[in-house]
């Protein structure tokens, strides 16, 4: 029927067919997404960003769509095959791993952060280079940074150094031995037990910060696996805030 409606200078049925076949191979491919990418609806991830087919609209109208904010705290994140999960991360406060570590701080920016703390230039630069030398041996002290109460003196500065402000997501992990994250692992190795198959990030490298939401026919079962990890209050509030 194709080969009798079309003219001589046109595309030959069998040809038409044959790249029908191909699209439908590729739109089935794309279907599975390759690593760092997904497909929404059965759509591909870069037609989806592109805002082809007007599926991320769609699904943004129907409330099915946000977008993660990163200002907002670390976080793990499981794909699933309909909806995502985010996990936060909670620092409880108890320099579990700032009493053992020193980063690595340029000396412009403390020179900075002297000036922003009210300290001696030369003070600061002695202690630092004292603390970070041991931090290279088996006998670390302290970071200059960590406070009596255990608190970072420099959380909000905007020269706070990224291997702590992703921590426990930033190069060279997590302190095993840190009460916040034994608590993040604990409650996620449970929700990532109830998604298979899945992908998972985390704030160091999430390649879409799209976030689908999860259906109400399964909020209540996710939540209650969740609270089954006992959960500490702060993070049970985001956990809830975040996904539903």
């Amino acid at each position: 029927w194709l080969g009798h409606t079309l003219g001589k200078n046109s595309e030959s049925g069998d040809n038409i067919l044959k790249r029908k076949r191909r699209s439908c191979i590729w739109v089935k491919k794309s279907r599975l997404a390759a690593p760092g990418r997904r497909a929404v609806s059965g759509l591909p991830a870069d037609a989806l960003r592109k805002g082809c087919f007007s599926g991320r609209e769609r699904l943004a109208t129907m409330g099915q769509l946000s977008v993660i904010d990163p200002k907002k705290g670390l976080f793990s994140k499981i794909e699933c095959r309909r909806y995502d999960i985010l996990v936060p991360f909670v620092c409880l406060k108890t320099g579990r791993r700032c009493k053992s570590y020193m980063p690595s701080i340029p000396e412009r920016n403390l020179v900075i952060l002297a000036r922003d703390l009210h300290r001696e230039e030369a003070d600061l630069f002695q202690e630092y280079s004292l603390c970070y030398r041991k931090s290279m041996t088996f006998h670390p002290v302290p970071c200059i940074f960590l406070s009596e109460n255990n608190l970072c003196l420099i959380y909000n500065h905007p020269l706070r150094p990224d291997v702590c402000r992703l921590y426990p997501f930033s190069f060279g992990g997590a302190d095993e031995t840190c009460p916040g994250y034994q608590e993040h692992r604990r409650l996620f190795e449970l929700l990532i037990g109830r998604e298979s198959p899945c992908r998972i990030y985390d704030s160091s490298f999430c390649p879409t910060l799209d976030l689908r939401h999860i259906p109400d026919q399964d909020w209540s079962e996710i939540l209650e696996i969740f609270q089954k990890g006992n959960p500490q209050t702060e993070l049970k509030k985001r956990f809830i805030e975040w996904n539903h």
